[in-house]
């Protein structure tokens, strides 16, 4: 399903680079919005839309700012979005050309103060991608190349664009910002401090990787902030590179040795005291792959930064999200456990369940697991063990004394191990 273009405008300013301030003749805002239908404008927004997230660049994803100099646009954009019939519509060309003008003005103004901004063309367009949801897209376009614009800022010639036309663009998700602000004034109706619940960031900002930080005004100006916390980045990319693993057939029996390396690989970083970046988690995670396997993870950095996970492609390491990955250990001496604290709990679902009643707990076992644990009674000639209802025969219990299996513990006073075979399609 291609993108619809609802709306679009170009304005756009002139202004060398280590130079101050803006003559007000060097300004040009369009009055009336561009022909949607034309190929042109339709070619000129989807190639923009296509490249977030595209490999020569990266995304820095974030939310409007709380603070009180953050300029009007974020308050204009919230009313225009509001989606009130007949009233406040970004589908509405004259509430949409207002809003352009908004930001136009805060551009500008900041690019004054910036020795490091250029002159530019700024395409604004309101669309509904392929996935219906409908996006505010702001882009600084080169007119160069394959991008010929008349003297009144139309479009008429647009063969490619590419990252070469672009110095820096933002977009919007105008649903999901909706969702963002009615769960938080939830939230806020229950006393629910900011403290105990994520920032969820609902506007992405595309630069080039070789970024000089230019980009600075672009985003002050539009009142935003480059937002996505520590400790939901160290979360997050842990279980997404399990996940990535797990659900690809060839690569399920290495997924839980991955998410060990990538957490080693944050705490050396937490230690160090450096950020973690995409690229060397990236590295870290073909590292334990199979020579024809590694090609798989190509595009990891770009998915991880991409829609679905909106990572940054470099953050710093949480020391608490970190401590929930963490190994614990229960040594003694006739008795050894390890296991993720990610897999313990007290729920049905847990894979490692704990009963605090009974003082024991029950681990899940996969298939591989289960036939372990066949071949030890075979080896200890307990043949004999009850079948279970997923077909594999062993011990019921094993209590806590060195090599010593049970088929029913059931009236045995002791601490226990329950161990229940999990079948899992392989």
């Amino acid at each position: 399903m291609p993108i619809t273009v609802i709306n679009a405008v170009i304005h756009g300013f002139e202004k060398e680079q280590h130079t101050l301030g803006v003559p007000k003749d060097k300004v040009f805002k369009r009055p009336d919005t561009l022909d949607v239908t034309k190929p042109p404008v339709i070619s000129l927004v989807e190639g923009v839309a296509k490249l977030l997230g595209k490999k020569d660049n990266t995304l820095a994803w974030g939310r409007f700012s709380d603070k009180s100099d953050r300029g009007p646009f974020p308050a204009s954009f919230g009313v225009s979005v509001a989606y009130i019939p007949g009233k406040n519509d970004l589908n509405n060309k004259n509430l949409f050309h207002k809003l352009t003008i908004t930001a136009m003005d805060e551009i500008v103004l900041k690019a004054e103060k910036s020795r490091l901004s250029t002159g530019s063309r700024i395409l604004f367009s309101y669309y509904c991608d392929e996935n219906g949801k409908n996006n505010l897209l702001i882009a600084m376009i080169k007119q160069k190349g394959g991008i010929q614009l008349t003297d009144e800022y139309e479009p008429v010639t647009i063969e490619q664009v590419d990252m070469s036309k672009l110095s820096h663009a933002a977009e919007i998700k105008c649903s999901e910002y909706l969702d963002v602000m009615d769960q938080e004034k939830e939230y806020a109706k229950l006393g629910v401090i900011e403290e105990d619940f994520e920032l969820k960031p609902y506007l992405a900002f595309m630069s080039t990787r070789d970024s000089d930080g230019s980009a600075d005004y672009f985003i002050n100006a539009l009142g935003c902030v480059v937002h996505r916390s520590s400790k939901k980045s160290t979360t997050m990319v842990i279980k997404a590179a399990y996940d990535l693993c797990n659900k690809d057939k060839d690569l399920r029996p290495f997924a839980v040795n991955v998410r060990d390396a990538v957490r080693q690989y944050l705490e050396r970083q937490l230690k160090l005291g450096n950020p973690a970046t995409l690229e060397e988690i990236k590295n870290v995670i073909v590292h334990e792959l199979p020579p024809e396997f590694m090609p798989r993870m190509d595009s990891f950095v770009e998915t991880m930064n991409g829609i679905d996970y909106r990572l940054p492609t470099e953050f710093d390491v949480s020391d608490e999200a970190l401590e929930k990955y963490t190994r614990f250990v229960l040594k003694d001496d006739d008795l050894e456990i390890k296991f993720d604290k990610t897999d313990f709990g007290v729920d049905e679902n847990n894979k490692i369940r704990y009963n605090r009643q009974d003082k024991s707990i029950r681990i899940r076992l996969t298939d591989k697991q289960a036939e372990k644990f066949d071949d030890l009674l075979g080896s200890n000639n307990s043949n004999n063990a009850p079948q279970n209802d997923s077909g594999y025969s062993f011990s019921r219990a094993i209590q806590s004394k060195p090599k010593q299996f049970v088929t029913d513990n059931r009236n045995a006073d002791v601490p226990m191990i329950v161990l229940e075979a999990l079948r899992q399609d392989v």
